[in-house]
């Protein structure tokens, strides 16, 4: 890297050799005497170095200084000023304009040597810094637009299909342009429709890079034949082996027969969801069920203990991820989901329409959402 310097001087002697000590650190130099350069030139190219010599245009030195500052160019480049040892007030001045350094002149050559090697070094080493970090950030961003990209097709490709009997309406709110919280429904071999509501430790790339492996290994298990207490066993075993350490998903995985109207609860993590009978206010589901992927199947700490109802006309599921449930007002209180505040998810009206309606229903009520969050309302049809 060659850094780039620009000279503003009125002594053509003292630019020579500052021009031949500047060349031979391998800078690349431009010179302009004071009474011929405006402010504004230095605004006219990138320069890392900058060398103000005003000696006796001290006002106009100053004004290119003051320049620079006004324009921000002090915050990228490297401003020096040189200044008579007999002139504190310019010193100070040069300073309180804007200049990185001063040195006092008249100075002994090999020190001011020393001192120029000094501030080329330090801008060759922070010019590599920032194109480094300037490329990791491109790399980055370039990432997060593939898997933004590729978080989209998933989405449209595990878009909910129609399920017979059931209507489902999402409300849905990302941290980042992608999110880990997820739903999707699979037809099942016995007749019923498999549901999953998910989250997804962490957020944007981290959570978009795991969706689509655990949505991969639950449709793979979800649409063999045999009873869903079992399959979750082995769909506990193969995250537990595919997913890396210290990452996981809460998820409520949820079973619907259509011609019962019957609907099994397998809650894994996620927040209790909601049950809201006909006439009746909301209840907790009493489902508890270990996280899945994090404790090996054969170790008795591992539970499975699922809830089961008819869903009636009138009848609905509420399901909510923690986006939702850990929700905070400006005063520090938490939707804590008491009964004082079951009327704060309750889902009015279709189920569409009810979901969407519970989020403005919590902003209205001061609560902000700081975390990816995912509203599911199921109501029989």
């Amino acid at each position: 890297m060659q850094p780039k310097v620009l000279i503003v001087n009125s002594n053509k002697q003292e630019a020579a050799t500052l021009t031949k000590l500047l060349t031979k650190a391998n800078c690349h130099v431009t010179s302009y005497a004071v009474k011929e350069i405006a402010a504004d030139i230095v605004t006219k190219r990138k320069y890392d170095l900058i060398v103000v010599n005003p000696s006796a245009n001290q006002q106009i030195g100053l004004e290119v200084i003051r320049e620079a500052t006004n324009k921000g160019i002090n915050a990228k480049t490297f401003i020096l000023g040189l200044c008579p040892t007999e002139n504190a007030q310019l010193t100070i001045e040069m300073y309180w304009s804007g200049a990185a350094d001063v040195v006092a002149i008249p100075i002994a050559l090999e020190v001011f040597k020393a001192k120029l090697q000094a501030i080329i070094s330090r801008i060759v080493i922070n010019t590599k810094e920032t194109q480094q970090s300037q490329r990791i950030k491109t790399k980055v961003h370039e990432l997060e637009k593939d898997i933004e990209l590729a978080a989209k097709n998933l989405s449209r490709f595990e878009e909910l299909p129609e399920i017979p009997g059931l209507e489902i309406g999402v409300y849905s709110k990302a941290v980042h342009t992608i999110g880990g919280d997820f739903i999707a429904a699979y037809y099942r071999p016995n007749g019923a429709w498999a549901i999953v509501f998910g989250d997804i430790m962490g957020h944007g790339v981290q959570a978009a890079v795991l969706q689509p492996a655990i949505l991969l290994i639950l449709k793979e298990h979800l649409l063999k034949a045999d009873d869903l207490s079992e399959i979750l066993i082995d769909i506990n075993n193969a995250l537990e082996k595919k997913i890396p350490t210290n990452h996981f998903a809460a998820m409520c995985i949820m079973e619907w027969f259509p011609h019962e109207k019957y609907i099994r609860i397998f809650r894994h993590g996620t927040p209790y969801p909601m049950y809201y009978k006909r006439g009746a206010p909301g209840a907790e589901v009493p489902s508890n069920g270990s996280l899945l992927g994090i404790i090996p199947s054969h170790k008795s700490a591992l539970t499975f203990e699922p809830w089961s109802t008819t869903l009636n006309a009138g009848d609905a599921l509420v399901l909510t991820t923690d986006g939702i449930t850990e929700a905070m007002r400006e005063d520090g209180a938490v939707l804590q989901k008491t009964p004082a505040q079951y009327h704060l998810l309750r889902p009015d009206g279709r189920a569409s329409h009810a979901a969407q309606a519970i989020g403005e229903r919590l902003g209205a009520h001061g609560y902000k959402i700081n975390d990816d969050a995912l509203v599911a309302v199921l109501r029989p049809t």
